[in-house]
């Protein structure tokens, strides 16, 4: 993983995700401040139109602690992030297309055998789609009740028409791994209308391996727990922190932004203890339509 920042970085939407070539990278620390939009060309007037989908700013910095598992030579051979849970469904979204560079980068080192389908493929499909897929899937790993619950996902998916994603398509890429034997449910009293369910997403550690027979996952475990960080200007801030190499020490921690909005709105942020220093490595966003 890159460690240096940077300040800013804007990612465009509005085409359909190229796919070996293009950016290809292992995973990076979050720029100071994402944007990411959605550009459409009029194609009989030729205007570009571009539409903010989202802002983001990683300012949170946390206090440091101990070294502990992610290191420079870990973060060399996996892409971490978390994967939602509902009940046993899972799902992620690619709010900045860092999965896509990764798997760019897994496919092509591996030799991995891979499909592109696009809507044109699909007799019963009309909406603008791109799915890419491998042969077998790409592997996963699931960290939580101190088990590793091991899956994977079959495709990658975008929905990269801008009006589709304004009206009824998924707004961002995304990929749903094969259920495994966790289960995950909100407790009746975070139930009570649909927002509460909306703003109250429950997620999972996951780790995609860059190697597909990565031995190095197998003696990981643990178990979220709610978990209350500091900040270096002294604020608390309140989620979930979970050690998998079962050494006493925090290795991730993650939080749910609920934005004062008359919809549901939310960013979660994920932090790596990276060598003593909480870097963010990873989010996503919801806004309800």
């Amino acid at each position: 993983m890159e460690i240096a920042k940077i300040l800013l970085l804007i990612i465009q939407m509005g085409s359909a995700p190229s796919f070996p070539d293009g950016d290809a990278s292992l995973q990076k620390m979050l720029p100071g401040k994402i944007i990411v939009t959605c550009r459409t060309v009029d194609g009989e007037l030729g205007r570009v139109y571009t539409d903010t989908l989202h802002r983001i700013k990683n300012s949170v910095s946390f206090q440091k602690t101990k070294k502990s598992f992610f290191s420079d030579e870990i973060n060399q051979k996996a892409y971490v992030f978390l994967t939602q849970i509902d009940s046993t469904y899972l799902f992620t979204e690619d709010c900045d297309y860092s999965m896509l560079k990764f798997l760019r980068l897994k496919t092509q080192n591996n030799k991995l055998n891979y499909k592109v389908l696009d809507s044109v493929d699909f007799a019963t499909n009309p909406e603008a789609l791109r799915q890419i897929s491998w042969d077998g899937g790409i592997p996963a790993k699931l960290f939580e009740d101190n088990s590793v619950y091991t899956t994977s996902f079959n495709s990658y998916t975008e929905y990269w028409q801008c009006r589709e994603k304004a009206d009824y398509a998924p707004k961002y890429p995304f990929i749903s791994p094969e259920k495994t034997s966790l289960r995950k449910n909100l407790a009746k009293s975070e139930t009570k209308s649909v927002y509460d369910v909306l703003t109250k997403p429950i997620f999972v550690l996951s780790i995609i391996p860059f190697d597909n027979d990565a031995g190095w996952t197998d003696n990981l475990n643990g178990k979220s727990v709610k978990t209350t960080m500091t900040t270096v200007k002294g604020e608390s801030i309140e989620g979930r922190g979970i050690d998998i190499n079962n050494d006493g020490i925090l290795d991730a921690f993650w939080y749910v932004e609920v934005v004062d909005s008359p919809v549901a709105e939310w960013y979660a942020r994920l932090y790596i203890n990276y060598d003593g220093r909480w870097a963010p490595v990873w989010y996503t966003y919801f806004r309800e339509m």
